[in-house]
């Protein structure tokens, strides 16, 4: 993990020294600008550059004797975009393949930079790379990059659109920006009110009949996949893909009901619900909840672990925690155990979780995918940017964090299942981290691969690792909050 934060580190300096290198909004006369000193007059000059830097040291230059001449204001984003470029050389070179077919085998370097600042830095929308621009190679690339990015996101929505799951059959892209925005905010208004069954004191035919009792009308699901609109009142189904999940119509008001006081009833956004589920762990299952509170996801897995499961549920704040343990005992009891601790600092080696056989991570992220948020972006038509360009740095911080929480999620000696999950929708947070996971030389050797995680869930990864189909994405498309979810397992155990 290490190596990760270094890099963390480095990509946070390059996009410091661009954002303090240029003004994005006023371009600067090519015979004004400064050749010698000084900072970039804008992206252009400076992608450009890095591109011609890129190209000596890839023709076995070095790095640090070609920006030597150059001042330390403009080498220094210089040599920290080529660096980064250079170390992920091999997904770069991938995005730059899928994102042809180009009309010419020169301006690869520039390319290559171009992928790196869509995955990883600002993002290909700044105002100053929507300028117009004279030079074929970069409107070429800006415009192949952009066109790929928009199918890239789009992909968990055709998914959806496949499986019939959504209103937009015809896949109309032509709606304007800001229809598309009021579209979604009516679409997210819409999302149904999920309540789960806490079948550790009740059971689910027992809360249907409470509530039919009370006025509300059960029915079956409307469709096999997944309904492309909320019940109506008094209409409610139960869930399809999660157990013991009920489907209520949007806003229903249900904070004050007995069930729910008496955590019988767990009000729950399907999106959370869908880690537990996926993770699917087996009755009597010792399990490690990794980042447990406030503890909905924990109560989850003490109900599908019973009869006798036992959830070790971590939480290193103690205010937190205290939540955390008042929430357990209610819900759940003796099925869980609330630890005080940060995760990292676990040894692995230790009783009790020397013994633990499936592992829960749903670590901190950007949010993005709660559709109350303005960050929410998944799979806009207009093909907008998935990361604003002022969330870089701390995207890239938190995917680094992420990584080291993961692949120490792995190396519990008899975890046989490790779900990570965010309630993000940018890939430098799920389908990224997963990528780096998989390639770590300790993960290799323990034997872990991917898994289904909900075979029948539609919306599947973006295409960012070779078994990205194993992935799970969610969104308001399949009326919830955006979510993500990744099932590790290995056979040895």
């Amino acid at each position: 993990m290490r190596n990760s934060v270094h890099v963390t580190v480095h990509v946070t300096d390059a996009h410091t020294h661009m954002k303090r290198s240029y003004d994005d909004n006023t371009p600067t006369p090519a015979a004004s600008r400064p050749r010698t000193g000084g900072a970039w007059d804008g992206p252009h000059e400076l992608w450009h550059t890095a591109s011609k830097v890129l190209a000596s040291v890839l023709r076995n230059g070095s790095l640090k004797s070609i920006l030597a001449p150059m001042p330390s204001e403009r080498a220094k984003p210089v040599n920290a975009l080529v660096t980064e470029t250079l170390k992920r050389r091999e997904l770069l070179e991938r995005v730059v393949q899928e994102s042809g077919p180009w009309s010419s085998t020169s301006g690869h370097e520039l390319r290559l930079l171009l992928a790196h600042e869509m995955l990883f830095g600002h993002g290909l929308r700044q105002s100053a790379l929507l300028r117009p621009t004279d030079d074929d190679t970069l409107a070429e690339t800006l415009s192949r990059m952009r066109s790929w990015e928009a199918t890239l996101l789009k992909s968990a929505k055709a998914h959806a659109r496949e499986a019939g799951v959504t209103d937009d059959a015809d896949g109309n892209g032509g709606l304007a920006e800001q229809q598309q925005q009021q579209q979604q905010q009516s679409q997210a208004a819409r999302l149904p009110r999920y309540v789960r069954v806490n079948t550790l004191k009740m059971t689910l035919d027992a809360a249907v009949a409470v509530l039919c009792a009370e006025g509300w009308t059960h029915v079956p699901v409307p469709t096999e996949g997944i309904p492309s609109a909320p019940p109506e009142p008094p209409l409610f189904w139960v869930d399809p893909h999660v157990p013991s999940l009920l489907v209520m119509p949007p806003e229903t008001e249900l904070h004050e009901h007995a069930l729910v006081q008496s955590s019988a009833l767990i009000l729950q956004d399907k999106a959370s619900c869908l880690a537990p589920a996926a993770l699917a762990p087996r009755p009597g299952e010792l399990i490690l909840d990794c980042c447990a509170a406030p503890g909905n996801k924990t109560t989850q897995l003490a109900a599908l672990s019973a009869p006798n499961g036992l959830v070790i549920a971590c939480e290193r704040d103690a205010r937190r925690a205290g939540v955390l343990r008042a929430r357990a005992a209610q819900a759940a009891g003796s099925a869980i155990r609330v630890m005080q601790i940060d995760f990292l600092s676990i040894d692995v080696k230790e009783s009790p979780y020397c013994d633990v056989t499936a592992v829960q991570l749903d670590p901190t992220c950007s949010g993005s995918g709660m559709v109350e948020r303005a960050g929410f972006q998944l799979a806009p038509e207009g093909g907008a940017a998935a990361v604003d360009g002022g969330q870089a740095e701390r995207l890239a911080a938190l995917g680094a964090m992420q990584l080291e929480l993961v692949l120490h999620a792995l190396s519990f000696p008899k975890a046989r299942v490790v779900v990570y999950s965010t309630c993000s929708v940018h890939p430098v947070e799920d389908e990224l981290v997963v990528r780096a996971a998989l390639r770590a030389p300790a993960v290799r050797r323990a034997g872990w691969r991917l898994a289904p995680a909900l075979p029948q869930w539609p919306c599947r990864g973006l295409p960012l690792l070779p078994d990205a189909h194993m992935l799970v994405r969610a969104g308001p498309e399949v009326c919830t909050n955006g979510f993500f979810v990744a099932r590790f397992e290995r056979a040895s155990v």
